[in-house]
């Protein structure tokens, strides 16, 4: 009883090592997403494809505003995978905890 009791300590404090990681992560996110909300804002700002001087398509503006959209989708990635990290630990550590608590209650 004693080792499960020191486990579940363990598990309880990995799990309040988790969670305030994960806050401060939320914290880091949060000013990434604002990033992302100005960015998205310029991207609509600008406005719909110039035609150049002969009144065909400017591809120059398609290929930049291209490259604007695939910068975002990068951006957005890397928030999401972040955001997965931080919550695999905690939900690892919680799964930890349950385990332990419900082990205690079998026994």
């Amino acid at each position: 009883m004693a080792d499960t009791c020191s486990d579940l300590a363990s598990a309880i404090k990995r799990l309040e090592v988790a969670i305030n990681k994960q806050n401060q992560c939320c914290e880091e996110n949060k000013k990434e997403i604002n990033k992302l909300k100005d960015r998205i804002a310029k991207l609509e700002k600008g406005g719909s494809i110039e035609l150049g001087k002969d009144g065909k398509v400017d591809l120059t503006s398609i290929t930049q505003r291209i490259a604007r959209l695939e910068s975002y989708c990068t951006s957005l990635e890397d928030v999401f995978s972040k955001l997965k990290i931080t919550f695999k630990e905690v939900f690892e550590s919680l799964d930890f905890v349950t385990s332990l608590v419900t082990g205690i209650f079998k026994q």
